[in-house]
C-alpha cells in the first residue's frame, strides 16, 4: 500500500505486481482445460458437493477496506461507534479487530496483520489507554518500524480530544493526524484523503479478490467432487466383494480313499465338459505338490 495515491493503471504496468497473479492465471488455465468432474455427477452428488463448498467458504476471510483501526481493548466500544459514524459520514469502508470476518482468525496478532494488509490506511486511535496497553505498544512499535523503514504503510493518528495530540508516538510527530474535535478543519482533510482515487484503489483490490475467490471456489468444488466420486466407486467395489469361481466338477482321489497304494487314481465327475481343462489343470497342480513326486494322473 502506497504512501501517496497513484494512478490505478500504474499497478498493471508493474512487473512485480503482475507476477503475483501468474499462479492465479495458471490455475485458471488448468481449470479451463481440464474436464469438470463436478458436471459429470448426478444431481444428488452435486448437491452434496455444493453443501461442502459452502461450508468451506464460511471459513474464508473476505473484504477490502479504506481503513482499519488499531486501538486498545478498553476503548473498543468507543472505537466501534467512531468507526460507524466515520463510515456513514464520509462514505468509506472500515474494519476493526473484533469484526466477524477478522474473528475467523484465531490468533490476535494475525488478525491485526490481516486488517493492515486489507486496508489502504491504518488509523491509530490515540487515547489515555493507548499508551498503557501492552498490545497497543507492541503494534505501535511494529507499525512505526515499517512506516519509517519502507514507507509502504500509511499511518494516520486519530485524535478525539485536544489533550491526546501530545500523546502522539515519536515516529509520527511529523505526520498530520485527524483532529476530529476540530470538525470544520478536519472534515476537509478527511475528504481530501478519502477521495475518488482512494476509492478506486479499494475497488480494484475487491475485483482482484473476487476473481481469486472464484478460482479458489472452483478448485475446491472440483477437489471435493473427485473425492466424493472416488469414495462412491470404492464403496461400490467393496459391496461386490471378492469374486469366486463357480465349481465346475467333483474330484475324488479313489486310490487314497480306499487305502490303495497304486498311486493317485481319480474319479472325475464333470458338470460341464467344456470345463474339463480347468479340472485337469487343478490335478496337475495337486500332483506337483505331492511329496513322492510321482505323476500318475
Amino acid at each position: 500500500f502506497y504512501k501517496t495515491p497513484t494512478d490505478v493503471s500504474s499497478h498493471t504496468e508493474n512487473p512485480t505486481h503482475f507476477r503475483r497473479f501468474v499462479p492465479i492465471l495458471n490455475s485458471l488455465i488448468s481449470i479451463t482445460m481440464a474436464e469438470s468432474v463436478y458436471k459429470t455427477l448426478d444431481e444428488e452428488m452435486q448437491h452434496s458437493v455444493d453443501e461442502k463448498v459452502e461450508l468451506a467458504k464460511s471459513y474464508w476471510i473476505t473484504g477490502q477496506y479504506d481503513f482499519c483501526v488499531i486501538n486498545c481493548e478498553e476503548d473498543q466500544e468507543i472505537v466501534n461507534e467512531f468507526r460507524a459514524e466515520f463510515c456513514a459520514k464520509y462514505k468509506v469502508c472500515g474494519v476493526v479487530e473484533c469484526d466477524p470476518q477478522m474473528y475467523k482468525i484465531s490468533d490476535y496478532f494475525d488478525r491485526i496483520e490481516e486488517m493492515v494488509q486489507r486496508s489502504t490506511f491504518v488509523f491509530l486511535y490515540i487515547s489515555n489507554n493507548f499508551g498503557k496497553d501492552k498490545m497497543c505498544l507492541r503494534h505501535r512499535s511494529d507499525l512505526l518500524t515499517r512506516f519509517i523503514e519502507d514507507k509502504t504503510l500509511s499511518l494516520i493518528p486519530i485524535y478525539t480530544k485536544p489533550e491526546y495530540v501530545a500523546m502522539t508516538p515519536g515516529g509520527l510527530r511529523g505526520v498530520t493526524g485527524f483532529k476530529l474535535f476540530v470538525k470544520n478543519e478536519d472534515s476537509f482533510r478527511v475528504r481530501s484523503t478519502f477521495n475518488e482515487e482512494t476509492r478506486k484503489r479499494r475497488i480494484q483490490r475487491e475485483k482482484i479478490e473476487e476473481r481469486e475467490l472464484k478460482l479458489k471456489e472452483n478448485e475446491v468444488r472440483e477437489n471435493i467432487a473427485r473425492q466424493l466420486l472416488e469414495r462412491r466407486r470404492s464403496s461400490q467395489l467393496s459391496d461386490l466383494g471378492t469374486p469366486t469361481r463357480t465349481p465346475v466338477g467333483n474330484i475324488t482321489n479313489v486310490g487314497s480313499a480306499n487305502n490303495m497304494h497304486v498311486g493317485n487314481v481319480y474319479n472325475i465327475n464333470v458338470m460341464n465338459t467344456t470345463d474339463a481343462s480347468i479340472i485337469l489343470e487343478q490335478l496337475h497342480v495337486d500332483d506337483d505338490d505331492d511329496d513322492d513326486g510321482d505323476d500318475n494322473c
